[in-house]
């Protein structure tokens, strides 16, 4: 994993993700059309794509403790909003970094 492949996933995610609680656990899914970059996140981050062919879009989604791991090395990258955003759901800067 690259800085470029951090950056990229945070500028991604800044646009495209968002982060929930779910059962105590931290999920970060990203839900795009093209599915080229969501298999580029899968692959440098792990997790899982879905697909829905009827809706033209898929979705990348990952779990703890890759969803914690990938927070936490994008976290400094991101706005103040989405800093807030995710703080509002429990993540915080010791726990995300």
């Amino acid at each position: 994993m690259t800085n470029e492949d951090i950056l990229f996933a945070a500028g991604f995610y800044e646009g495209e993700g968002y982060c929930r609680i779910h059962r105590n656990q931290v999920i970060v899914q990203v839900t795009q059309k093209d599915v080229e970059i969501l298999v580029r996140l899968q692959g440098i981050f792990g997790g899982r794509i879905h697909f829905w062919g009827n809706q033209n879009v898929s979705q990348w989604v990952i779990y703890p403790p890759q969803s914690i791991s990938f927070l936490s090395k994008i976290y400094p990258y991101l706005s103040k909003r989405r800093k807030r955003q995710l703080e509002k759901v429990g993540i915080s800067v010791e726990k995300a970094a």
